[in-house]
């Protein structure tokens, strides 16, 4: 059955996103920022005013989440809920933005007064190599309520998924994911700065340690690189909110320590 979709945030993740869906739906797309509309209207129709969008039936949030004052930032999410509860339209909103645990079922409760089928479905887009993982990929999918609703519209676009229950274990997965890689990567500047104390050369340690290989038990060492320090808009910001939650955190912490020791050094040299 076609439905009527609309993609809001048309970015990085947005536009990819929305080019997608336009393959299997009807899609509209909408983003504040007049240039990015411009863009996406060579692929798509696309706007950036609400009230220029027909009667829908589902919206794919796509917008961005911050770290902002020593806490998560959700007020783009919460300010499209709004708006979404005011057409008073659409039978689902999935929210493909990474935030911070416990947003969907708040803004569930709080704007959308628990009349709404919430899902949480992070994605896992990697803009950098787009052929290879981008929209369509394993996913990790969570809703509230656990209505058939959110599964029926994603296997309708042939994305495969894992799905979890309670949704608070979707939206913890893609912070986990990201604090993972940045801990990898605080390991590998950890011993960068080991070598360099010790007038070792980092490179061969990690050659060396990354030919230990056991493919009976799907196991394998894989040391990152260690380069100019953990940059970009997601590691550094979902690494906060999995530590704004995360009881014991010390792990955690001492990643975050090290990582800026690590930048300090790269600039100091």
């Amino acid at each position: 059955m076609n439905m009527n979709v609309c993609v809001i945030g048309l970015g990085a993740v947005g536009l990819p996103t929305a080019r997608y869906i336009c393959q299997y739906h009807s899609l509209y797309g909408l983003d504040l920022n007049i240039d990015k509309v411009k863009v996406a209207n060579n692929y798509l129709k696309a706007t950036e005013e609400w009230s220029k969008l027909p009667r829908v039936d589902a919206y794919i949030l796509c917008v961005n989440t911050w770290w902002r004052n020593d806490k998560p930032d959700m007020s783009a999410i919460e300010d499209v809920c709004r708006h979404i509860k005011e057409r008073n339209d659409a039978g689902l909103v999935s929210i493909e933005s990474t935030v911070s645990l416990g947003t969907c079922r708040r803004i569930r409760k709080e704007i959308f007064d628990e009349k709404m089928t919430i899902s949480s479905f992070p994605h896992r887009l990697y803009p950098a190599m787009e052929k290879e993982y981008g929209v369509r990929q394993m996913r990790i999918l969570g809703s509230i309520p656990e209505n058939g609703v959110a599964e029926g519209f994603y296997q309708s676009i042939e994305i495969p998924f894992f799905k979890v229950s309670p949704i608070e274990l979707a939206e913890l997965t893609k912070i986990t994911e990201n604090s993972y890689r940045f801990i990898e990567i605080a390991f590998a500047e950890e011993l960068a700065l080991l070598c360099k104390r010790n007038g070792l050369d980092f490179e061969t340690l990690r050659k060396a340690c990354n030919t230990l290989k056991r493919r009976k038990e799907d196991w394998q060492v894989q040391i990152m690189e260690a380069r100019d320090g953990i940059g970009g808009t997601c590691l550094p910001k979902d690494i906060m909110f999995l530590l704004e939650s995360a009881n014991p955190k010390e792990l955690i912490q001492g990643a975050v320590k090290t990582d800026e020791a690590y930048r300090k050094h790269k600039q100091i040299t």
